[in-house]
């Protein structure tokens, strides 16, 4: 029913393939199995990396459990993000979920946009079902500036970007 596979590469780990029947328990299981051997890894301090799917409920996971995204490309003609989990090099970061919960992502997008531009609250109405990722050319031109994603989640029929300058 669910099927998760890390894979050692040099000092860095891949999260290489994450398999969930979605039919079974709303995708659920394959959740806390990604997670728990997500967390076990996390244990060895070694970065883990992995490609994910901007359209996909298990990138938003991903970034609530602490990887952020790097840039954006596309793999086999599909939108990818390529994420990291680095440990506390990610610590300086304000807007990951340990420092700012959604309430606040959600109040902050309302508010004129930070001067410094350090850090930028995308918002837009959440896709419909089966299409492509919301604020996607905005989030790759950002990562591509060098900008972190740290936040990307959809509540209340609105998707939720945040990027943040390291």
């Amino acid at each position: 029913m669910s099927y998760l596979r890390f894979k050692q590469d040099g000092d860095r780990t891949k999260l290489a393939s994450v398999m969930a029947n979605d039919d079974f328990q709303g995708g659920k299981m394959g959740e806390m199995l990604a997670e728990g051997a997500f967390r076990e890894q996390q244990r060895l301090g070694v970065p883990i990396y992995a490609e994910c799917d901007p359209r996909s409920g298990i990138t938003q996971k991903y970034l609530e459990w602490g990887f952020v995204g790097l840039s954006a490309g596309e793999e086999r003609g599909l939108k990818i993000f390529n994420i990291e989990w680095r440990g506390s090099r990610n610590a300086p970061l304000a807007t990951t979920l340990e420092k700012m919960t959604r309430d606040e992502v959600m109040r902050r997008s309302q508010e004129a946009p930070d001067a410094s531009r350090k850090t930028v609250f995308l918002t837009c109405p959440a896709p419909k079902e089966g299409a492509q990722t919301v604020s996607l050319p905005e989030v790759e031109r950002l990562l591509a500036d060098g900008y972190m994603l740290t936040r990307y989640f959809t509540e209340k029929g609105t998707h939720y970007s945040v990027l943040e300058r390291p």
